[in-house]
């Protein structure tokens, strides 16, 4: 059971993990920045780096949360599970949002899971970031409303 309450808090440390890619073009470049952001984001959870995946937060999120804390936290959690991420590819990618999907593989002492997941990406004027789990890459893609809703929340500048 202690393993299963670990691992639902692994899964949140990963939904609230983020990368950012400064500069914004094509729709194709922009694509390649956000799935760049993607493999530095597997390396940094491979590595343990939580004061790397604390500097890739979403500027909302690093302004709720203190560094220190969130440093303490993953570093307790990675000393029971390794993070292991592979393939992630876009799935979607429109102005400001875009959806990565990755295999992934969470080992500790108790565990062993399997599983492909979804993250939203946002793009902020500064560059792509995530911080939402999206959930299974069996679950359904943003809506178009949710979409506009998020083109139309982020800042351009």
């Amino acid at each position: 059971m202690k393993a299963a309450r670990l691992a639902a808090l692994w899964f949140a440390l990963v939904s609230l993990s983020a990368c950012a890619s400064v500069g914004l073009g094509h729709k194709k470049s922009e694509e390649n920045r956000v799935l760049n952001r993607a493999e530095h984001y597997c390396d940094y959870m491979r590595a343990k780096n939580s004061g790397n995946l604390y500097d890739l937060l979403t500027p909302p999120l690093r302004k709720s949360i203190k560094k220190s804390d969130y440093v303490k936290d993953a570093d307790r959690l990675f000393k029971h599970f390794t993070y292991y991420c592979s393939n992630p590819k876009v799935v979607l990618i429109e102005k400001k949002v875009a959806v990565v999907q990755s295999d992934i593989r969470l080992v500790g002492v108790d565990i062993n899971i399997l599983d492909c997941r979804r993250t939203i990406w946002l793009r902020y004027p500064d560059g792509w970031y995530t911080e939402e789990d999206y959930g299974v890459c069996n679950s359904k893609l943003p809506s178009k409303d949710v979409v506009r809703i998020i083109n139309e929340s982020i800042p351009d500048r």
